[in-house]
C-alpha cells in the first residue's frame, strides 16, 4: 500500500476536531471516521480499515501520534490515538482550514 498525505491529514484531523476532551479517539472511532468521510474516494472506503490502520502506523512511527493499547488483550478497535505537539504542528502547517463536521451524521 502507498502512503497517502490526504488521507493521514484526514486521520489526524478526525483525532484533533473529536477528541474527547483531551484523551484521544480509539481506533473504532477513526475507522467510523474514514469510512463515513466524504473526502475520502470510494476505493479507500472499500478497504477503510486496512487504509485507516496503515495510515494510523504511519503516523505514529512520524511521532504525529501516540498510541495505547487496549487493556483488553487482542482488543484493537480500543486501542487510543493521541495527537502530540509534532501531530498539531504538522495539521497546522498542512492541514485544511476546515473539516468536515461528523456531528451531523445520524
Amino acid at each position: 500500500m502507498r502512503r497517502n498525505m490526504d488521507w493521514s491529514i484526514s486521520l489526524l484531523g478526525y483525532i484533533q476536531n473529536q477528541d474527547h476532551e483531551g484523551i484521544g479517539l480509539y481506533r473504532s472511532e477513526i475507522r467510523q471516521l474514514f469510512e463515513n468521510d466524504p473526502e475520502v474516494s470510494d476505493d479507500a472506503k472499500e478497504e477503510s480499515w486496512v487504509v485507516a490502520d496503515y495510515h494510523l502506523h504511519l503516523l505514529e512511527t512520524a511521532g504525529f501520534v501516540v498510541q495505547t493499547p487496549s487493556q483488553e488483550q487482542g482488543d484493537r478497535d480500543h486501542d487510543n490515538f493521541e495527537l502530540t505537539w509534532e501531530g498539531h504542528n504538522f495539521l497546522d502547517e498542512h492541514g485544511p482550514t476546515e473539516y468536515f463536521d461528523f456531528t451531523d451524521i445520524n
